[in-house]
């Protein structure tokens, strides 16, 4: 049976996340091991342990106005552009956009006056959003 580009495609797009989600964890458990272990690090802890809460909500918001904008995006454009015909493709195509590589005369070409409502309000909210992450 041969595998299409789009099967391709998403078996590579899964494989980048899973990669991700690899180096988040690779990243994490040393630090949690370190923080307890050392009592040279007992201000990083103090640090994290006072700002696990605010960072939680402000993960929360974030992953819900992403899937938000991805259910926008696979419903405005699923119909009709490749990239947006299955909801995790657009969360994917969602997540790039908000780190620049979109292609607005994509959605354009689909609605003319959504597409720029959604692209201004995905570009501040989001960007906004992750700028209050630093």
């Amino acid at each position: 049976v041969p595998i299409s580009y789009s099967t391709l495609s998403s078996v590579q797009t899964v494989s980048i996340y899973m990669s991700a989600l690899a180096i988040g964890i690779a990243y994490f458990i040393p630090l949690y091991y370190m923080t307890h272990q050392s009592s040279g690090l007992a201000v990083v802890k103090a640090t994290l342990q006072r700002a696990a809460g605010p960072l939680l909500s402000l993960v929360i918001v974030s992953v819900m106005m992403l899937v938000a904008f991805a259910v926008c995006a696979f419903i405005a454009y699923g119909a009709v552009l490749p990239d947006y015909r299955d909801p995790a493709l657009a969360l994917g195509q969602i997540l790039l956009a908000v780190i620049g590589e979109y292609d607005y005369g994509e959605w354009r070409s689909v609605h003319l006056t959504f597409s720029a409502f959604f692209f201004f309000l995905m570009t501040v909210l989001l960007e906004i959003l992750l700028l209050n992450m630093i």
